[in-house]
């Protein structure tokens, strides 16, 4: 059995209703997604701040990092997974689309630095609330694109993948964001975003998006081995099918 393979099963090509062609207009978009990604995670920064305010920039620049992710999401959410009447995939890509434009402002933003109010705080810990569930229901959204195109393998790595992104990124992130909110909302001072914290949660980025670049090269060499051009993914027993024993 060759280490690569992903493809569908006895038996679930009849049940895949995601085509080969709809798994290969998401690689680029996914690939774009991964490379921007990694741009946004690594930071050399410089700049000028004195008594608070200044500015500051990245060479590796934020906002042009998630401009690249809002291309890439768009394009992913234009993706056909479920039927027009229950249209789950395309109802959580918008918010994910959503997130992802407020993410180009954030970017910007964050070029120039000021003292920010205790709303603007809360306006703040909020969005990045927002940006980790975001994250999450993008994951959820590749696995379930994968699923139903039978790429179980390819579905089991985007799990794999969900798992790190809330283990290294969602879960210390939010939790600290949500303490900020509370504490915020207690009448508390505005706590900011501490440096570091902001260094690392962008660094341990590459983690879960390395799980997701992989997912993404079994999806293309399930779909380079002899998918249909438009129909389900080929089974165990038809040409370019095989099963996938992992």
């Amino acid at each position: 059995m060759n280490a690569g393979t992903d493809l569908t099963p006895p038996g679930d090509a009849d049940r895949a209703t995601v085509s080969s062609d709809t798994i290969r207009s998401a690689i680029g978009p996914l690939r774009l997604i991964f490379w921007a990604g990694l741009i946004y995670a690594v930071d050399v920064p410089f700049g000028r701040v004195d008594g608070g305010q200044g500015w500051r920039f990245d060479l590796l620049n934020d906002a042009v990092a998630m401009l690249l992710i809002a291309v890439g999401v768009f394009r992913l959410g234009r993706l056909r997974v479920d039927p027009p009447w229950l249209d789950r995939y395309g109802s959580a890509m918008k918010f994910v689309k959503a997130i992802a434009l407020l993410g180009i402002a954030d970017a910007v933003g964050g070029h120039f630095v000021f003292r920010r109010s205790p709303e603007l705080e809360l306006i703040v810990a909020v969005f990045r609330l927002a940006q980790a569930g975001a994250g999450t229901v993008f994951f959820l959204c590749m696995r379930s694109l994968c699923a139903k195109a039978g790429l179980k393998g390819a579905a089991r790595g985007w799990s794999v993948s969900l798992g790190l992104f809330l283990v290294v990124v969602a879960g210390p992130v939010g939790s600290y964001f949500y303490a900020a909110f509370l504490h915020i909302m207690a009448g508390g001072t505005a706590v900011g975003e501490v440096g570091l914290l902001r260094i690392v949660a962008k660094a341990l980025l590459v983690v879960p998006f390395a799980g997701a670049y992989v997912s993404t090269s079994r999806m293309a060499q399930a779909v380079g081995r002899g998918g249909s051009p438009s129909g389900p993914m080929p089974s165990a027993g038809e040409p370019g099918g095989r099963h996938d024993s992992r």
